[in-house]
């Protein structure tokens, strides 16, 4: 029963937009704080839209430095997200998804830059996050996202959906991580 359990499904637009407005805003204030985007309000999208992104990057002829702030230790990389009323994971996913799509956004604009294979530092990020999702994934899931619930059942099934879509992103079966070292960050509890 959902009123005795207080459960309730929080849809995916309003995750979306939760997560949008407060890590992405993390990221913006960042990028703000480097001069890299004007301090007016800016719609989320039109940052990190793929073409914007990019633009702002190399245009500003800042490449490295940026991403060193947004996949270094101040942004993403040491980026703790706990959701303490986790439930199945729907803020955890939305999460998941967002910063997947940052770190892969950038780390294309770094393998297209021609400086890439010069510089080490644009190599040593880039290898540190891995070149396909299963290592982006793996990442975030273990490093970035963390919740608790009072419910066991809604904790074991974000553990298994998040297991089911790291192995979808996994092209070698030989190289499966097990499942207890990429729940490690998910609880039964009170």
């Amino acid at each position: 029963n959902q009123k005795e359990t207080g459960a309730y499904y929080t849809s995916k637009e309003t995750t979306n937009y939760i997560v949008e407005n407060t890590i992405g805003l993390k990221i913006i204030s960042e990028l703000t704080d480097m001069g890299l985007v004007e301090k007016k309000v800016i719609e989320i999208d039109s940052v990190f839209s793929y073409g914007k992104f990019k633009k702002i990057l190399l245009e500003k002829n800042q490449l490295e430095y940026v991403l060193k702030r947004i996949l270094g230790y101040k942004n993403i990389k040491s980026l703790r997200i706990l959701d303490p009323t986790c439930g199945s994971g729907a803020f955890l996913f939305a999460t998941l998804n967002f910063l997947t799509d940052i770190i892969k956004t950038s780390l294309n604009i770094i393998s297209l830059n021609e400086d890439f294979v010069k510089n080490r530092y644009l190599k040593k990020i880039y290898n540190q996050f891995g070149d396909n999702d299963y290592e982006i994934l793996s990442h975030i899931i273990k490093n970035n996202i963390f919740g608790v619930d009072i419910e066991e059942e809604a904790v074991d099934f974000l553990k298994i959906n998040l297991y089911l879509k790291l192995i979808s992103k996994n092209k070698n079966f030989d190289m499966l991580e097990d499942i207890d070292k990429i729940s490690k960050n998910f609880y039964h509890g009170n």
